[in-house]
């Protein structure tokens, strides 16, 4: 998975800027990822598991 400080500034870059927000919905992604096991979101397999 990439790195929390490569997925905050994406999420920058998508958002425009940078909020607080962001920076607890990389974090809670991050962990939210980690629990149910994926540890590459963007694959397809990985997202036909969602």
């Amino acid at each position: 998975m990439d790195s929390f400080e490569s997925l905050l500034e994406e999420s920058a870059k998508t958002h425009g800027h940078l909020c607080p927000g962001q920076v607890v919905g990389v974090r809670m992604a991050l962990l939210g990822c980690r629990l149910i096991g994926l540890d590459n979101p963007k694959s397809r397999d990985q997202i036909k598991k969602l």
